[in-house]
């Protein structure tokens, strides 16, 4: 069953406004990229088990 099923003009738009990432585009063919943000820098990283962490 779709999620989405009900939903209203609202929550459609809401979803339209947010932009979706694939981490494959921001790690590539590593296993880790470097987020700045507002001057501070984090690592993504995927573990093993295919997970993200995201650290300072």
């Amino acid at each position: 069953m779709d999620k989405t099923e009900g939903a209203g003009p609202v929550d459609r738009q809401d979803r339209m406004a947010t932009p979706v990432i694939r981490s494959e585009t921001l790690l590539s063919a590593r296993k880790e990229a470097v987020i700045e943000h507002r001057g501070e820098r984090y690592l993504l990283r995927e573990t093993s088990k295919g997970k993200l962490i995201l650290t300072k």
